[in-house]
């Protein structure tokens, strides 16, 4: 699992993000090409997100844009609503901010989050999953119900 944003330096500093992007993303699948193991790369999404009225991530988010996408295999998002909801209503001042926040994220996210996909190469990019937020334990963990197990 490596986060390579700010901590990987590229050969060439100037380059765009979306090359920063590139040029690291293809080193990291020369690793595991190499290893022959499974790499998972860690990163951050671009502040753009903060800036909507709802800032669910979207593949613009991803650090390199639209062109750092085009590398990777999969994109997953793990958001938590409740966050952002709490920070908006720090700032809230007028009751159309009011209108926003419960428009955009309603009352329903305490300890929710939500797993997505942005990209998935070789399936369905539109999956989206709620999960239960344990902070104690900064753990996610399914709402689905647990089936029992089959008898054979």
């Amino acid at each position: 699992m490596i986060d390579h944003v700010g901590k990987v330096k590229p050969r060439d500093p100037k380059l765009s993000p979306d090359r920063i992007s590139g040029e690291v993303t293809v080193e990291l699948k020369s690793l595991a090409d190499e290893a022959q193991a499974f790499v998972l790369i860690l990163n951050q999404r671009n502040g753009g997100g903060s800036r909507r009225d709802n800032p669910r991530p979207i593949s613009a988010d991803l650090y390199g844009g639209e062109g750092a996408r085009a590398d990777y295999d999969a994109v997953i998002t793990l958001y938590r609503p409740e966050k952002y909801k709490k920070e908006r209503e720090d700032v809230a001042a007028k009751p159309s901010d009011w209108a926003t926040i419960n428009r955009v994220f309603g009352s329903e996210v305490e300890g929710i989050a939500e797993i997505a996909a942005i990209k998935v190469r070789f399936g369905d990019p539109t999956i989206r999953e709620r999960l239960k937020f344990e902070a104690r334990y900064t753990r996610y963990v399914s709402m689905q119900p647990e089936r029992p197990a089959e008898l054979f």
